[in-house]
């Protein structure tokens, strides 16, 4: 009896059958799980229907269509899904300029230094799996073993909620969790805020129809205006609010387009641009939707400096990553890419590969790659900008706004819930409930994260539909911590708490390398040195070396620069004597708060000649 063609089953030559639905457990079902059906439908061992065939993917979830890794088709045996043929699925990457393991990388790790598959190339790699990076004080490497400046400890000290039926703004002490004061928002309809490297808030009022406003708010008393000297005239609470013009937190209110037609706009995101004058915040980059264009403005004075546009694409949530590039969904199912450093910025655009359209909620997780809900497909989409890799997964119903911490990603449902996201695994780990003795939120639409281990949920309403709520969780356990009242129907959604920022920068950071050359009895010809890097928006590598006959006196040698990356070209000759050591500097810079250089391989060539002879 074998019902599922492995040649295991009672009265079988090769015995007894531990799963005789599923070819690939036969005597080792305590070694191999059985598949995860919910998730993988059609996989090895799953219920179908007799005679049925199905495309499958036995390899790791986010690795089919990426390299060389394609699915291939399954037919249903006895009611069970048999072996996937014709499939190909990550192998060990080898150097055939193909990306073989499936990463997204094309022959990552096993490069010569020569940066190809010279099997005949001398040298040495520094960065590659053999010669890892090590971080020091000023630079840390990122989940791809890159190295990078580290970054200063973020400031987050207030959570910010726009109440958009009431036209005010919440701001939350995010240590005391008390709503500690309430401002008029500058305009209609305010549902966007981003938060600068001073605390102070950016909120964009969208006025549906009419004329949409940007408005600063001061993130403390210090930043705030006295224009008529007479001490600080501001809210002192919920029940505080300061008609329009009065309270001299709210530092100013520009317009954002026309109001015929209307600009629509929608997005507010703050970018690491230290400015020409000392407390610079950041320039704020704003999406209109309805004019299909972003606008940076400057972070002083709101003023517009350019504009983008962005032709058949409606800015809905943007986010800067930390090399300084800006992310835009729009709801059509469409991600937008802005590098900021060019003069003329032109948006590419890459689309999700979802199984309906509406993106929602857009946040970028500890490694810089996005994430992005789909509200009415119940997913979450995962997008990695380093190896071009898409991943998406079911979530519960209407998945809405989206936050990271840590390693964990976290999902606000309009049912009043969140699941927590295991970033390592790419699965819902956890869904918690917002209910509480104290509210039951209901509507949540925004969710953001704090530097002390704690998420926090905007729902525009409690089950009266009477006010809004934000419900503080652990973000280890789910339990409601606190839950704090705000104004009517709030619907915040962008960063809320200045957490996305993750502190600036470093500006500076060095590490070396000693590379020894030839052994035994040839003489070391250096010859050229060979660099693998990504700039950032504002960032450079500066490459010197320095040369010794004998280790020791490496450290009163010189050190000679090499080249800049960008801006000078590499492999770069080296004019060093033969023979000796040769150590190299890699220094990393950056000239804002965002925008870091990474360096993925530092490789040098050398020739192996007998007798000094060259």
């Amino acid at each position: 009896m074998d019902p599922d063609l492995d040649g295991f089953g009672p009265n079988c030559t090769h015995g007894a059958d531990c799963d005789n639905s599923n070819p690939l457990r036969t005597d080792n079902c305590d070694r191999v799980e059985s598949p995860n059906c919910d998730r993988f439908p059609t996989a090895t061992g799953c219920p179908c229907v007799a005679g049925t065939r199905a495309d499958c993917y036995p390899g790791a979830s986010g690795t089919e269509d990426v390299g060389l890794c394609h699915g291939g088709r399954t037919l249903c045996v006895n009611g069970y899904f048999g072996l996937c043929t014709g499939a190909v699925v990550p192998s060990a990457e080898t150097c055939n300029e193909q990306d073989d393991d499936c990463n997204g990388l094309v022959d990552n790790g096993v490069l010569s230094p020569c940066g190809g598959c010279n099997a005949d190339c001398t040298g040495g790699a520094w960065g590659n799996p053999d010669i890892p990076f090590v971080p020091n004080g000023e630079l840390t490497v990122t989940s791809l073993g890159w190295l990078t400046l580290r970054r200063q400890p973020p400031g987050t000290t207030s959570l910010w909620v726009t109440n958009t039926g009431e036209d005010t703004v919440s701001k939350i002490d995010l240590n005391s969790a008390v709503e500690v004061a309430r401002y008029p928002s500058g305009g209609e309809e305010p549902t966007r805020v981003a938060v600068d490297y001073n605390g102070d808030a950016w909120i964009v009022n969208r006025a549906y129809g009419g004329q949409s406003a940007l408005t600063k708010i001061a993130g403390g008393l210090s930043r705030c205006e006295d224009h008529d000297h007479n001490g600080i005239e501001t809210s002192g609470g919920p029940s505080d609010v300061l008609p329009q013009g009065e309270d001299e937190c709210v530092i100013f209110t520009v317009p954002l387009g026309s109001d015929s037609p209307p600009a629509g706009g929608r997005t507010v995101a703050v970018d690491g641009n230290p400015g020409s004058e000392p407390g610079y915040g950041g320039s704020v980059w704003v999406g209109l939707h309805d004019a299909m264009a972003v606008e940076e403005r400057d972070g002083q004075t709101g003023q517009p400096l350019r504009t983008v546009p962005t032709p058949g694409f409606s800015p809905y949530v943007a986010a800067f990553d930390a090399w300084g590039i800006l992310w835009l969904i729009s709801q059509d199912g469409i991600l937008a890419r802005i590098d900021p450093s060019l003069l003329q910025p032109v948006p590419t655009y890459l689309e999700a590969p979802l199984a309906c359209y509406l993106l929602y909620g857009l946040a970028l997780d500890a490694n810089e790659n996005l994430l992005m809900s789909g509200f009415h497909c119940d997913q979450i989409v995962h997008y990695s900008p380093d190896t071009d890799v898409w991943r998406a997964l079911p979530t519960e119903p209407s998945a809405r706004g989206v936050a990271a911490l840590g390693e964990f990603g976290f999902i606000a449902h309009t049912d009043g819930r969140l699941s927590k996201l295991d970033m390592s695994a790419f699965m819902i780990s956890d869904v918690f409930s917002l209910i509480d003795t104290l509210a039951h939120p209901f509507e949540s639409v925004g969710v953001a994260s704090s530097g002390a281990d704690n998420v926090w949920v905007i729902s525009s309403q409690d089950l009266l539909g009477e006010q809004g709520v934000v419900t503080q969780l652990d973000a280890a356990n789910g339990t409601v911590m606190h839950q704090i009242p705000v104004g009517h129907a709030p619907h915040t959604q962008g960063d809320a708490t200045g957490n996305a920022l993750r502190g600036a920068f470093l500006p500076e950071g060095s590490s070396t390398h000693v590379f020894e050359g030839c052994q035994d009895n040839f003489v070391t010809h250096w010859k050229e040195i060979l660099l693998e890097a990504e700039s950032g928006t504002r960032g450079s590598i500066g490459i010197s070396l320095r040369r010794a006959p004998k280790l020791e006196d490496l450290a009163s040698a010189t050190w000679t620069e090499v080249g800049v990356f960008p801006a000078d070209a590499f492999p770069a000759h080296i004019d060093v004597p033969p023979g000796g050591l040769l150590e190299v500097k890699a220094t990393l810079r950056t000239s804002g708060r965002d925008g870091a250089p990474r360096l993925k391989l530092v490789g040098v060539e050398w020739e192996c000649l007998a007798g000094g002879i060259f």
